[in-house]
């Protein structure tokens, strides 16, 4: 085989590799957007099993009223058009990371889908002040606090479904505590 045509086979091979890499990470981002859709359908088919109807004595009538404590969405909220830096906050956190994480991770998705880079501490200490947003701690640790939202909160206790990924978290989880004011002021 003359080295021309080794040359043009050797081009030939490296043109498909790429187009076949191209056509993967198009695929990858497919796939991601299928599982986060997933994901979010899991999350509220679970939710809905575990609070589906809500049964309360009316004391006035004594009648009895079913109250239906769920709000399905299929679509996100566009964080562009939320205005307020906190509202942006709870929005990210309920409909986009959907459990408690650290606001590093906040703010890297605020970031993702604005494109805009802002620290986010003040803005989830006013939520906080607002009793808008609550913090977990774990092991009594301010590096194991992160901010959660109410409805994650059942008493005192973090639903399970709402736990940080592993990964955040102690390795050895001996306390959680929900704390409902800024005691970092």
């Amino acid at each position: 085989m003359d080295s021309d045509r080794r040359q043009e086979l050797y081009n030939l091979l490296k043109e498909e590799r790429s187009d076949l890499e191209e056509e993967l990470l198009d695929l990858e981002l497919r796939m991601n957007e299928v599982q986060e859709h997933l994901d979010l359908i899991e999350d509220q088919l679970r939710f809905y099993e575990k609070s589906s109807t809500l049964k309360t004595l009316d004391q006035n009538n004594n009648k009895t009223e079913y109250i239906h404590s769920i709000k399905l969405s299929s679509s996100r909220p566009d964080i562009n058009k939320i205005n307020i830096l906190g509202d942006q906050v709870l929005a990210i956190m309920k409909h986009y990371l959907r459990r408690t994480s650290p606001i590093h991770l906040i703010e890297e998705k605020r970031k993702e889908l604005t494109g805009d880079e802002k620290e986010l501490k003040f803005s989830i200490r006013n939520k906080i002040k607002h009793g808008e947003i609550l913090q977990v701690r774990f092991n009594n640790s301010r590096k194991f606090t992160f901010p959660v939202l109410p409805e994650w909160v059942i008493g005192n206790e973090l639903k399970d479904d709402y736990y940080p990924l592993e990964k955040y978290q102690p390795k050895s989880v001996t306390s959680v505590d929900i704390v409902k004011i800024d005691e970092n002021d």
